[in-house]
């Protein structure tokens, strides 16, 4: 029979396209069919490949893709059987012998002749196995759209990407992969991977204005402040592993300012949760760094967003609720570092509770409170904090707070 071929060349054939690096999902689609023809040849359903096709062809339950696909698999392993030729994954199928070039000033296609150079930097660094074939789709890719699409800097390559409606994680793979790329490709050797801590042993200067050097030099004196006053272990090491990954960034990166490595982080997919984090983080680091100022458990001022507490232009009445509040989570004997973000986070929604015209307790109406926290299906703040500060409120003002659910 005919598709008794497949019997004895299936490993074969998937040995051949892992080589090839088609994925192992892809390479189990294959292997699905193969088992599929030899399944209804041995039957008799199918004689051919052609009988095979018209089934997929004849079924009315089948969207257009699925079939197409049913189809396109079919067609590739009978070529593969009747003529010996491998199917080409969809992201080498770029042949150059129109150009030479690419269309960009920044000529890639050369390295198309070397890609196999380059990623053996990715094993040499022990890079594991799936994100090495990850780390060359990307690049192959990179490489066949340059002919069809100006690119003239690596920067232009992150941008076409940012706007393509990727998922953060898989951006983050494409621009870990370019940026090793470039380095590769301007420097001719693959970075090494080593680790922020062993690069701090030794000071380098700073690539930009903003000389991240004094930060070096003085991280473990603030370090040592902050776990003296109280603050978290948990924001220390977010602290210490900042400032150490924008010392190292520092040394390639042009940064004038800390608002500078603020937009930079803005620029690299990070979730706003996160992006809050660094904000706050940053505002710490610059008032230590430029303005000579220790940090106070957050009520330092922070020169990323300048302005007066909330707490500060908050009434009488609603000055007293949050030191009411405060007085009764001492005594509960809260952390310190509990106590005051809880305080901040009050101090805030009463201040968006004041200037909306709810500025006294009688006056705040739940539809108030609940658009603080959540709006058009979205946690505004985090589903912790939701949940945390109206709790606290319904501890001051038992009688005044609703309990309710969202759905």
């Amino acid at each position: 029979m005919i598709f008794d071929f497949w019997q004895e060349h299936l490993e074969e054939f998937s040995n051949l396209l892992s080589k090839r690096d088609f994925s192992p999902q892809e390479i189990g689609r294959y292997k699905a069919m193969i088992e599929r023809l030899i399944t209804q040849g041995e039957n008799g359903t199918w004689k051919s490949y052609d009988d095979a096709s018209n089934y997929y062809n004849e079924r009315i339950d089948l969207s257009e893709n699925t079939r197409h696909f049913y189809l396109s698999s079919i067609n590739k392993l009978q070529a593969y059987h009747q003529n010996g030729e491998l199917p080409v994954h969809r992201i080498c199928k770029g042949h150059f012998s129109e150009s030479d070039h690419s269309k960009g000033t920044l000529n890639l296609l050369p390295a198309y002749e070397w890609l196999d150079e380059f990623i053996s930097g990715y094993r040499d660094e022990g890079y594991s196995g799936a994100l090495i074939i990850g780390a060359r789709r990307i690049v192959q890719r990179v490489i066949v759209l340059s002919r069809t699409i100006e690119w003239n800097s690596f920067q232009e390559i992150k941008d076409w990407y940012r706007n393509q409606g990727l998922s953060k994680k898989y951006l983050y793979d494409v621009f870990s992969a370019l940026d090793k790329f470039r380095h590769w490709w301007n420097h001719g050797t693959f970075p090494l991977r080593v680790g922020i801590q062993t690069q701090l042993r030794y000071v380098e200067p700073s690539a930009g204005v903003l000389d991240l050097t004094y930060l070096q030099a003085h991280l473990n004196v603030l370090l040592s402040y902050m776990e003296e006053y109280g603050y978290s272990k948990d924001y220390i090491r977010k602290t210490k592993f900042i400032a150490s990954r924008i010392i190292v960034l520092s040394r390639t990166t042009a940064w004038d300012s800390y608002e500078d490595i603020w937009k930079w982080y803005q620029n690299n997919n990070h979730g706003d949760g996160y992006l809050r984090d660094i904000r706050r983080i940053l505002g710490l680091l610059a008032n230590f760094h430029i303005y000579g100022l220790f940090p106070n458990n957050g009520e330092a001022q922070n020169p990323l967003c300048l302005r007066a507490s909330a707490y500060s232009a908050l009434n009488q009445e609603f000055k007293m609720l949050v030191d009411f509040g405060r007085e009764i989570e001492e005594k509960r004997g809260l952390k310190q570092t509990t106590i005051h973000k809880r305080r901040s986070e009050m101090g805030l929604l009463l201040y968006s509770l004041q200037i909306a015209g709810e500025d006294s307790l009688s006056k705040i109406s739940e539809y108030g409170v609940i658009s603080f926290f959540y709006k058009d299906g979205e946690y505004l703040r985090g589903y912790t904090a939701f949940f945390n500060t109206p709790a606290h409120f319904v501890l001051l003002s038992r009688d005044r707070f609703w309990q309710y659910e969202i759905g």
